[in-house]
């Protein structure tokens, strides 16, 4: 079972007060509430995640601490926001889930670069992340802290966009592309998303989105090694169009895999 956090379900900000509790007042009780780093951090993880990725999570976090123990703080703290109405259990065999796109405002770079560092931190089968080959340990700190997001997004060396679920409003993905200066070709360079049955809203949506300007393909370029599943961009619409020999950094070949807005059969 997948749990998700449910929409304006409290009122506060969850600040930290001078003993490390957050206090919060949940809409379904009338009395305040308190959040001890332990909750907090357990609060955070319940992010369209089932309980065993959450204990997988603070296993590797806490090698020392017996998972069983793990296991029942988990377990229980979910209890306790489920009975406070701000968690969800969620079908985990739901269809694609559905989104909205929309262009990064400035003050959003800080929590951008904080979500792409949760999500390859804690990633798992259920979660999509697609960023460039060539970005690895400190290099890839480095490019998506946030001061270096804005400065490429308002130089458009890679412009970000948010991904917010249509239904609960909360955000949980981001893109960024490269637009090509002849405007015909966009390129794709990172997709976060907290769940893979987002990627088709995206796609859509994304597409829906460049088809009002003079665009007239989308493209992907990985190396050929990578962990990307290709099926799920065929199943997107993408195919395969060439391969660039010999430039990853270990040598190996980069695929460009590319999808027409203009009604082209692929895959």
């Amino acid at each position: 079972m997948i749990y998700t956090k449910v929409e304006k379900s409290y009122i506060g900000l969850l600040r930290e007060e001078e003993n490390g509790d957050r206090l919060f007042y949940p809409m379904s009780y009338s009395k305040p509430h308190f959040m001890n780093k332990s909750v907090y951090e357990i609060w955070n993880l319940i992010d369209n995640r089932t309980e065993e990725e959450i204990v997988q999570i603070l296993k590797k976090k806490y090698p020392r601490v017996e998972e069983e123990r793990l296991r029942r703080d988990v377990q229980q703290t979910i209890s306790y926001f489920i009975n406070l109405e701000m968690v969800k259990e969620v079908n985990e065999y739901m269809e694609e889930k559905m989104c909205d796109i929309s262009m990064f405002e400035e003050k959003d770079f800080k929590y951008a670069s904080q979500f792409i560092m949760d999500h390859k931190n804690t990633s798992s089968d259920r979660t999509f992340l697609f960023v460039s080959d060539q970005l690895e340990g400190e290099a890839f700190e480095n490019y998506y802290k946030a001061i270096n997001m804005r400065t490429n997004h308002f130089h458009q060396v890679e412009v970000f966009l948010n991904v917010v679920d249509r239904i609960t409003k909360e955000n949980v993905g981001v893109i960024g592309i490269y637009v090509c200066p002849n405007n015909f070709v966009v390129y794709v360079t990172t997709i976060i998303l907290n769940d893979k049955a987002y990627l088709k809203s995206v796609m859509n949506e994304f597409e829906m989105l460049l088809q009002q300007k003079t665009v007239k393909r989308i493209k992907v370029k990985f190396a050929n090694d990578s962990i990307l599943d290709k099926q799920l961009l065929c199943d997107i619409g993408f195919k395969k169009e060439s391969a660039i020999l010999l430039e990853t950094i270990t040598g190996g070949d980069f695929l460009i895999y590319g999808k027409s807005l203009e009604g082209e059969r692929v895959c």
